[in-house]
């Protein structure tokens, strides 16, 4: 495709044809919409059909007529990018429960404590584990544990919001980094996800109660927590919680 300083096409062949999905007397002499600015970049292009694709577009400088011009070589690359972004996708998120992993988790997480600090805000990592969930695989079978893992993940996102990051860390193991609000303790985020609970287990979904130890872990604002240490300092109180339980049992 050829366009002039006025970003009028001048020129299209029938690759540039087939991309748009446009005839040539619907393109030449047309204003081109893009920048074209010497050098590489990717643009979305809506189809006359109104599907949308996205090409890979090139541009240098040339000549046409005497004219200074610039001369773009357009490619269709959305397949290429809807499988790189699938993988993309997939290498941070659990693929049973649609929640991040633990990968996930911690790239993401950095970028959330960030936030946090420029903001001045305390941010939370609760630690979630599944209580006797192996007796629920034991005895129910693990097609059963995997509705259960499901169950579990769409309570921590019925509880937390869009912007809190959720993730499925082990087998049965969930962990959450959430921003806090002025007024909110853990303990609220705590009594809200075991309110949460109760309703689950009070609607009769499943022939078994949902039951989870929980522990969380709060940052410092005077110095720069890591993920790594929330994480850890949350998963030692879930786990003094459901030694407390077990002993109670």
């Amino acid at each position: 495709m050829v366009v002039d300083d006025r970003q009028l096409v001048r020129y299209v062949n029938p690759a540039a044809e087939a991309i748009f999905n446009r005839n040539v007397h619907e393109i030449l002499h047309k204003t081109f919409d893009f920048p074209m600015e010497v050098g590489q970049q990717e643009i979305t292009i809506r189809c006359a059909d109104g599907q949308r694709l996205i090409a890979d577009m090139r541009v240098v400088n040339s000549k046409w007529d005497g004219e200074n011009v610039r001369l773009a070589t357009i490619r269709d690359i959305t397949e290429t990018v809807m499988l790189r972004e699938r993988l993309r996708k997939e290498s941070v998120t659990d693929s049973l429960t649609g929640l991040y992993n633990r990968r996930g988790l911690m790239t993401l997480g950095e970028n959330q404590l960030k936030l946090a600090n420029r903001l001045k805000k305390r941010v939370v990592c609760l630690f979630a584990d599944l209580d006797k969930f192996k007796l629920i695989n034991d005895m129910h079978g693990h097609e059963e544990g995997d509705k259960v893992l499901r169950d579990a993940a769409q309570i921590l996102k019925q509880v937390f919001r869009e912007t809190d990051l959720i993730a499925r860390v082990g087998g049965d193991e969930f962990a959450v980094l959430a921003l806090m609000s002025g007024t909110e303790s853990p303990e609220d985020l705590v009594s809200r996800l075991q309110e949460t609970i109760a309703q689950y287990n009070a609607n009769g979904f499943r022939p078994y109660p949902l039951a989870m130890s929980i522990g969380t872990e709060l940052s410092d604002l005077e110095t720069f927590s890591s993920i790594p240490k929330l994480m850890t300092g949350a998963d030692k109180r879930m786990y003094e919680q459901k030694t407390i339980k077990m002993c109670t049992n």
